[in-house]
């Protein structure tokens, strides 16, 4: 009864009713909740204006949309007045049908859906009295229909002792009960916070000291991690540990902790004679390799950072990273990239005994990776030894080695996960297999070797689980000796992991979250044995590890609610290699500690806290997508193509094609140009990695356009990332047609040509993997 007499008064002063008072707090409640500013929600009202109709037996009730404008973070008392204004309009029409405003107004109609509106407020504030008629007896009957005429229904009546009593019924396909009981407590608390209705909306709590203390309480992840604190300095410790087990074995044989050390050293008194010191850049550009592997030891003895320079790249692409670093010496091997300052030849590395001496501080710079930008360039993310560090400790406690484990170093050096890959096995004494390129990508071949070599943990994308999985390698007795798998890079369906429960009973399956600007994992999930829903999530924060759930305002949103996932605590980067400002939006100050110079890494992901604590990804706030594993930014693929100067303007977005994601561009010429989609494609090649090149190219006369001028993206056509064909479409036996029906399979194509390009058809690595298996199983031959 306070309340509701405080709103009253609340009301009273801004000329306006405690209906309309009790709506906008209820519309604000949607707005923060979906982030959305344009918020539609439907009132019943009477339908008895007219004296005429006022003692009439009969259903009058109308529907109105009261739709307002939430956004520019107005005041309580400003938004108050937007929705008194729009409620005294939408009045004034009540006599116009809501049927009519429907038919008028057309929009896409649905059986499970209201038109116009899922969501309503209902006041009755009219009194109940006794109906009485001549010569009838007349009782109220509540008749509950059994079902929610609404995905969400507000209803509000007078009860007793001056006091509202509400009720909020609930579609259960969409809410689960303790959801709604949610909402219900936050709007209370938006009830109480307008009372000082000056305060911007932003501002307003929804939360409350439960909340809070919820949430601090799933972020307690606070862990001591002895030192040392560099990577250097543990590898030193490890080497006089133990200089005669083997480290690595590949291509080159096997190597000991001590022969991978002596060869280190051979590194850095080379680097040293080139002028490389302390925090300087080195990059990297030879295939993977045990010696690459001991080449980045040998930077770091010198106290420089290494650069991943992926040999596969094309040259444009490595010579932009080399001159974004600036990348002072360039290790290459077979190769050598343009525009290094100076170029050392790994097979000119004779091994060395004599120890640098050089002393390596937690933050300085252990590394640069680059990923993909929105701005049309790679951007260069800066990780430091403690952030690395921190994440090794974590994985060593809470999984630890033991002396039989064996691990598969198969993750490409331009991807963050190979840091923890090589070098969270080699610092703890674990035996690593270093596999080559072609292996890990060809299941056949990849199979036998980790039986072989008895590897038995092993991190990959779940694109690549998947080829194994759909393999028969497994029925043929599978991998009994690889009991922990690690999977990260890419949202993890359900099915996958049945799929490898049961053909790898009993092992340890880790669902992990990261990325390159938070030393590439900061949430785990063990799914090993948890019971599977429809999405797989990304479990809680690892130690030493915060993350926040935010709405676009800053505010930590309610469990349940979607806003941006933003990560905190030891395993932040230092931030973009030379682009401060890029840094400074994406790392921003951390407003939830006490450590005026922390920061919080805004991912652009969109995230939930589920009712237990774990966090669940629902997609991008940024448009950015995730190929086999890799981050990409469409816009900078976008960039590429307008680059051609017979492109005009393009898009660039995600399509599905046979389970798998992948790029479709859409493009207008400039005027006279001709150019064929093919030749558009090569620009990108040459450019960009190959899983950052279109599958699709469609041509049109122009880009549709929403009404405010922006590209529509729905309104584009299907992209085809199947188009073409050659002109000669026969073939010439009956073997040549199996082969060809199973390039269609993997294409998604009912037919394909003989002189068509796979690649240019949309297809790559994964896919071809695939074509493979089937023609073997097909034909018996390899």
């Amino acid at each position: 009864p306070s309340l509701r007499s405080r709103l009253d008064e609340l009301a009273r002063r801004h000329g306006t009713t405690l209906f309309t008072t009790l709506l906008a707090a209820f519309q604000l409640l949607l707005h923060r909740y979906s982030g959305q500013r344009d918020i539609a929600v439907g009132i019943p009202v009477a339908g008895r204006q007219s004296v005429d109709v006022e003692e009439l037996i009969g259903f009058f009730v109308n529907t109105l949309v009261i739709r307002t404008d939430c956004g520019g973070d107005p005041s309580f008392a400003e938004l108050l007045d937007r929705v008194r204004q729009t409620t005294l309009e939408a009045y004034s029409h009540q006599d116009v049908p809501f049927e009519t405003v429907v038919a008028e107004l057309g929009p896409e109609r649905r059986l499970d859906r209201s038109p116009l509106v899922r969501v309503m407020v209902a006041y009755q504030n009219t009194p109940q009295g006794e109906v009485s008629l001549a010569g009838v007896q007349c009782t109220p009957l509540d008749l509950g229909n059994g079902g929610a005429k609404y995905d969400l229904t507000l209803g509000l009546k007078p009860g007793a002792g001056g006091a509202l009593e509400g009720s909020l019924e609930y579609s259960r396909d969409l809410f689960e009960e303790g959801t709604v009981e949610q909402m219900a407590a936050c709007w209370l608390r938006l009830l109480e916070a307008v009372l000082q209705p000056e305060q911007p909306t932003s501002q307003l709590d929804l939360l409350g000291e439960p909340g809070r203390r919820l949430l601090d309480e799933w972020n307690r992840t606070s862990v001591e991690v002895a030192g040392p604190h560099d990577l250097l300095s543990l590898w030193q410790r490890r080497v006089e540990r133990t200089p005669d087990r083997i480290a690595m074995e590949g291509d080159f044989g096997a190597l000991s902790y001590l022969a991978v050390d002596r060869f280190a050293n051979g590194v850095a008194r080379r680097l040293r004679a080139l002028g490389v010191g302390q925090e300087m850049c080195v990059g990297l550009c030879a295939a993977r390799s045990e010696r690459l592997i001991a080449a980045m030891i040998g930077v770091w003895k010198v106290g420089a950072a290494w650069v991943s320079l992926d040999p596969t790249y094309p040259q444009q692409r490595l010579q932009a990273i080399i001159e974004d670093t600036p990348v002072d010496v360039v290790m290459r091997a077979g190769m050598t990239p343009v525009g290094a300052a100076a170029v050392l030849d790994l097979d000119d590395v004779e091994p060395a005994d004599d120890e640098p001496g050089v002393t390596v501080q937690p933050d300085n710079a252990a590394y640069v990776i680059y990923t993909s930008g929105s701005t049309g360039r790679a951007k260069g993310v800066v990780g430091t030894h403690r952030a690395i560090v921190n994440r090794f400790h974590w994985m060593w406690r809470s999984y630890p080695f033991d002396d039989h484990d064996v691990v598969a170093q198969k993750t490409a050096l331009s991807f963050v996960d190979a840091v923890w890959e090589a070098f969270g096995a080699l610092l703890a004494g674990v035996r690593l297999v270093v596999i080559p390129d072609d292996v890990v990508i060809d299941p056949p071949q990849l199979m036998p070797l980790l039986l072989r070599s008895q590897v038995t943990r092993m991190v990959l994308v779940p694109s690549l689980l998947r080829l194994l999985l759909d393999g028969d390698a497994f029925t043929r007795g599978g991998l009994p000796a690889l009991r922990h798998w690690t999977l990260s890079g890419e949202a993890l369906p359900p099915h996958l992991i049945r799929g490898l429960r049961e053909r790898s009973p009993g092992s340890t399956i880790l669902n992990l979250y990261g990325s390159s600007e938070a030393a590439a994992d900061s949430t785990c999930l063990d799914v090993s044995a948890v019971e599977l829903g429809a999405n797989v999530s990304i479990g809680r924060p690892i130690f030493n590890t915060r993350i926040h759930i935010l709405d676009r305002y800053g505010n930590p949103c309610p469990v349940g609610v979607a806003g941006e996932l933003c990560i905190a605590g030891a395993g932040l980067a230092r931030g973009y290699c030379g682009d401060p400002r890029l840094t400074a939006s994406r790392f921003v100050p951390d407003p939830f500690c006490d450590d005026g110079g922390a920061r919080l890494y805004r991912t652009g992901d969109l995230a939930r806290r589920l009712a237990h604590g774990d966090i669940e990804i629902v997609g991008r706030s940024a448009f950015q997508i995730k190929i086999r594993g890799m981050r990409v930014e469409p816009d900078e693929v976008r960039s590429c193509l307008e680059a051609h100067p017979s492109v005009r303007e393009a898009v660039v977005m995600p399509v599905s094609h046979c389970g798998q994601t992948l790029l479709a561009a859409y493009l207008t010429l400039a005027q006279g140009a001709v150019v064929q989609p093919v030749a558009l494609r090569r620009h990108v090649m040459d450019r960009l990695p190959g899983h950052m090149v279109p599958a699709s190219v469609v041509v049109l006369d122009r880009l549709p356009l929403t009404r405010s001028g922006k590209v529509d993206r729905t309104a584009l056509p299907a992209g085809d990332v199947a188009s073409g064909r050659d002109e000669d479409e026969g073939y010439r036996d009956a073997r040549e047609e199996i082969i060809a029906g199973i390039w269609g399979q993997v294409l998604g194509r009912e037919r394909v040509g003989r002189l068509e390009n796979f690649f240019e058809l949309g297809g790559h690595s994964l896919l071809a993997t695939q074509v493979m298996a089937r023609v073997r199983k097909a034909l018996g031959v390899d």
